[in-house]
């Protein structure tokens, strides 16, 4: 009897410390992220278990801007072609490096697959910051040929961040661009840990089309191509043309394939 009633302590119990790692699991994360250029801004958000992530952006539609007044035959202007940002969903999970970007706006395709490179974080000893209530620490690596620093928190067991930046251990809070002129700049404005996720955070990949990465800044450069110069063709002469927002931005300057 003894040895029954002590059989039956044991399968509760190890009933009990299974329900806590599944608690601690299904545990997520709410982050509300500002980013910051001199191009533009944007507030963001993060949704995210330890298993998987979804990351929100803003539309932004940044036009065609003149650097003063209008353009005439005498004046050498400088004109900066714009392009439409368009709002986007990411998600990623922990166990591969593909992330799916859905843009729900697009006619045609509304997802793209990207495969995403391995990044070899350096975590930096001493270097130490508080963000909002965590003690986080530094970490540097290069993304897509661009140096980058984050700041990480090791209590959040949650190894996603802003955009696409992952696998640090712990939440990743902060992300920095070192020698950007257009100072590319991630925060955490709001932290909710623990938080209790409502919505699925799993992409719904019915009826929707799909390219992958490549296909899609390949055909996204030639429509900036094509954009540019059906612009230069329209102006009158002696006006200067710069490329300063286009399709690549300063953090993805190289790609896997090239």
């Amino acid at each position: 009897m003894k040895k029954l009633i002590l059989r039956y302590l044991v399968l509760i119990i190890g009933h009990l410390l299974s329900m806590q790692v599944i608690s601690a699991q299904d545990q997520g994360v709410l982050v509300e992220f500002r980013f910051e250029s001199s191009r533009y801004r944007n507030n963001e958000s993060l949704i995210a278990t330890a298993t998987q992530s979804k990351y929100v952006t803003s539309p932004i539609d940044s036009a065609i801007k003149t650097t003063s007044g209008n353009i005439t035959n005498k004046d050498i202007k400088s004109i900066q072609i714009g392009s439409n940002i368009e709002k986007s969903e990411l998600y990623m999970t922990s166990t591969n490096n593909f992330g799916s970007i859905y843009y729900p706006t697009w006619q045609d395709v509304s997802i793209v697959i990207d495969s995403l490179p391995d990044i070899n974080w350096q975590i930096v000893s001493g270097s130490n910051k508080m963000i909002g209530p965590y003690n986080c620490e530094k970490a540097e690596a290069i993304f897509r040929g661009t140096e980058i620093v984050a700041y990480f928190a090791p209590e959040v067991p949650i190894n996603f961040g802003p955009w696409k930046f992952k696998n640090l251990p712990g939440l990743i809070l902060e992300v920095q661009v070192k020698n950007s002129p257009l100072g590319e700049h991630w925060y955490a404005t709001k932290i909710v840990y623990p938080y209790i996720i409502s919505e699925s955070i799993a992409l719904d990949k019915k009826d929707k089309k799909s390219m992958t990465f490549r296909e899609y800044i390949v055909s996204t450069e030639k429509k900036f191509t094509d954009k540019l110069t059906r612009a230069m063709s329209r102006l009158p002469a002696g006006v200067q043309v710069t490329k300063s927002a286009g399709v690549r931005t300063a953090i993805e300057k190289k790609y896997e394939w090239e």
